[in-house]
């Protein structure tokens, strides 16, 4: 080979390394921007968290005026050794599959929640894999979604780079993350006793006997002025077996009202209260629950006020 068929080939190759080191520090330059953003939220929910909650009950005195199913329930989930115990924060980390056009993708994530009833919120902090065709290769999805200072945002970026969703402070968006953060108190259940803006009401007068294990929960947020309801449902051990709400869900480029469930199970005990790790969440279509997401909760860092 001569030397003038070398050059050529020479210069190839340091294009082809100088493009693969240019997208890598594209690629780590977003990534940085994402863990930057996603640490933002998360100092701005802390922030809002600092804020004075009302006066903890510590008594329990507040018992007797509930929905029986609801009196159960809290019973076996409050702390039991230390009645003054009222959760600020949590700290979960996950792992699941979520369904994305019509495959089950493996993820973890990080979510941070705010306890606090006039100032709620969570940070969803996301890593999904997306399986290359004809390929043992992935490539990674950043999943965001989040509820701050009573805005809610929803992003999806390939390789933290490329968007896919984007969904930011629009009314209905905000009212479908203030349903999740309710939904999602069963995580950090003190913040389920009434008072602060949220109130029980009782099914059992409704003719169906099933009623009798069920409970509607009203929030009402007089601070960023959103009312949510959610239906409870209790299974024979006393546990919040599922939930049920309206929700907003995103459909295309757009959002939608619909029926969503999510089934919880598989309680343990976690500084002395009862908290499900095992979640599946759907849309009710047609008549069948369509599932989009299971996760297991495999780590918990409480933050107590007393």
């Amino acid at each position: 080979m001569n030397r003038s068929s070398i050059q050529p080939i020479h210069w190839l190759a340091c294009t082809i390394i100088s493009a693969a080191l240019g997208v890598i520090w594209c690629i780590g330059r977003w990534q940085r921007s994402w863990k930057k953003e996603t640490y933002e939220q998360v100092e701005a929910l802390i922030q809002k968290k600092e804020e004075a909650q009302k006066p903890h009950d510590t008594t329990h005195d507040f018992l007797p005026t509930l929905p029986s199913c609801v009196k159960r329930y809290l019973q076996q989930v409050l702390p039991k050794t230390n009645m003054q115990l009222l959760i600020r924060s949590l700290v979960m980390e996950q792992e699941g599959t979520f369904l994305l056009n019509g495959k089950w993708i493996p993820f973890t994530a990080v979510q941070v929640f705010s306890a606090n009833k006039q100032n709620p919120g969570f940070v969803w902090d996301a890593n999904m894999e997306l399986s290359l065709p004809f390929t043992l290769s992935s490539m990674p999805i950043h999943v965001r979604d989040s509820y701050v200072d009573g805005k809610g945002t929803m992003v999806a970026k390939l390789l933290g780079l490329f968007p896919m969703v984007y969904v930011h402070d629009t009314p209905d968006l905000n009212h479908g993350e203030l349903i999740r953060w309710l939904a999602e108190c069963c995580l950090f259940p003190t913040t389920l006793s009434p008072g602060d803006g949220l109130e029980w009401t009782s099914m059992e007068s409704l003719p169906d006997t099933e009623n009798k294990s069920r409970a509607k929960a009203h929030l009402k947020n007089s601070k960023f002025g959103t009312n949510v309801e959610m239906e409870f449902r209790f299974n024979q051990q006393d546990m919040i077996e599922s939930i049920f709400a309206i929700r907003p869900a995103l459909v295309g480029d757009r959002l939608e009202m619909l029926p969503w469930e999510g089934q919880l199970s598989e309680y343990e005990s976690h500084d002395d209260l009862l908290i499900p790790t095992k979640m599946e969440v759907g849309w009710w279509k047609n008549g069948q629950l369509e599932l989009y997401f299971k996760c297991h909760n495999t780590k918990f860092r409480f933050e107590f006020n007393v």
